[in-house]
């Protein structure tokens, strides 16, 4: 199933993608999808879509600071109004474990998803993270 694209919000730290034409179920099963292809594991959640998606080893970035990748991000979908589904990144952590440099690379990493997010609604073999 096609899903409209409509709009997408940056807030501090969050970014709202609205779309249309879409289902909770099915949108929540995209955004998963969406997640693991790029290498992101379910950490928490009971629902695809629904949950703490992690990419990298905390430990490691404890360990050795932005020398070693780690995203953690909060993922909600859900109806925003009668025609309208919100899906909802926000960041999971503040990105400190890795300094400044560490903080710049989670706000850069939101800023990619939200724009590959984008694309939620096509072909998903088409999901990428632009490259940095």
């Amino acid at each position: 199933m096609e899903y409209k694209f409509i709009s997408k919000e940056v807030i501090s730290g969050r970014v709202i993608l609205l779309f249309e034409q879409a289902s909770v179920e099915g949108l929540s099963e995209k955004a998963h999808d969406f997640f693991i292809n790029n290498k992101y594991k379910l950490k928490q959640g009971g629902f695809p879509g629904n949950g703490v998606y992690e990419h990298g080893n905390y430990i490691l970035r404890l360990l050795f600071g932005a020398f070693v990748r780690y995203f953690k991000f909060n993922v909600e979908v859900n109806r925003h109004d009668e025609r309208t589904i919100a899906v909802k990144v926000e960041k999971g952590h503040s990105g400190f474990s890795g300094g400044v440099i560490g903080m710049v690379k989670l706000n850069k990493e939101l800023k990619k998803l939200g724009t590959a997010m984008e694309q939620l609604g096509e072909n998903l073999g088409s999901f990428h993270t632009p490259a940095t």
